[in-house]
């Protein structure tokens, strides 16, 4: 033996894979669709939804949408100060609805759309060989 030195003591905490936690938009517009349809205002409809919620980050969100309703600012704006949860597209989908009143509509277009765009992403990860015709 040449030398004796004392290892480094293990950092578990890079080890930890930490993801980054994401909004659940698809399922946050499901859950408002049926609460709307179910005859709640928006304003309960979120206060639901934040109520059931465990995941903090997520239910955090939810709680900001309803103090800015409260506020008297619209849905789209209270969405509009959470870029890393509302994309553009939603938020300019839930203003357009503002004016018509119909917020049903546009969470059903947008589900459909993410459908959409969730099979192309499927079908693109499948790899040439496999595909058929």
């Amino acid at each position: 033996m040449l030398s004796l030195r004392r290892a480094a003591a293990w950092n578990l905490d890079l080890f930890k894979f930490k993801r980054r936690s994401r909004f659940p938009l698809a399922l946050f517009a499901q859950e408002l669709l049926a609460l709307l349809e179910a005859g709640l205002t928006l304003v309960e409809s979120i206060e639901a939804l934040a109520e059931k919620e465990s995941h903090g980050p997520t239910r955090a969100t939810l709680e900001h949408l309803t103090t800015q309703l409260r506020q008297g600012r619209t849905l789209s704006h209270a969405m509009q100060d959470l870029p890393q949860a509302f994309p553009v597209l939603f938020v300019a989908s839930v203003r357009a609805t503002e004016k018509t009143g119909d917020l049903p509509d546009a969470l059903r277009r947008y589900l459909g759309y993410q459908m959409q765009l969730d099979l192309v992403r499927k079908k693109s990860s499948v790899p040439p060989s496999i595909r058929c015709c």
